[in-house]
C-alpha cells in the first residue's frame, strides 16, 4: 500500500480514495487534473473518472493480481495461489474460489498480452496535444 498524493488547492479538491490503482495511472490522472489534451497509449486510467477492478504487477517468474480483498499469484509454471492479503492470511483459497481466480487471471493476462503487443508495435508512448 503506497499512498499517491496530488496537492494543489486551486486544482484538486480534497478527496480520499481507497480504490485500487497503479503506477501506470499517474500520467493519465495528472493530465486529467491539468485538463490538457493528450493521447494515452498506455493501459493507465484517469483515477478521477474511472475505477479499476484489479491491478497487476510482475516480476521474475510470476505475476500478481490484487483487488480489495484478494491477491492472486500466477507462476510461469501455471501454478496459481489465491490469498486474502488484507487478513495476512497465507492459506491458498484458489480451489474454493475458481471464479475469482479465473476473473483475476483473465484481467492480468489480457493486460499483459496487450502490453506485449504495444511494445512489439512501438505504440506505448505519451503524447501531449498542444491546443
Amino acid at each position: 500500500h503506497t499512498p499517491l498524493v496530488f496537492y494543489n488547492p486551486k486544482i484538486v479538491k480534497k478527496n480520499i480514495s481507497s480504490e485500487i490503482a497503479g503506477q501506470i495511472d499517474v500520467f493519465p490522472t495528472i493530465m486529467g487534473l491539468l485538463n490538457l489534451n493528450y493521447v494515452n497509449n498506455t493501459l493507465g486510467i484517469d483515477l478521477r473518472k474511472e475505477n479499476r477492478p484489479f491491478i497487476y504487477f510482475n516480476g521474475d517468474d510470476k505475476y500478481g493480481v490484487v483487488d480489495n480483498e484478494w491477491l492472486l499469484i500466477v507462476r510461469d509454471d501455471k501454478t496459481l495461489k489465491l490469498h486474502r492479503y488484507k487478513d495476512k492470511n497465507t492459506q491458498d483459497y484458489s480451489r474454493e474460489n475458481p471464479d475469482i481466480v479465473a476473473k483475476m487471471n483473465r484481467y492480468a493476462s489480457s493486460n499483459l498480452q496487450t502490453y506485449q503487443h504495444m511494445l512489439s508495435n512501438n505504440t506505448q508512448d505519451y503524447r501531449i496535444i498542444a491546443n
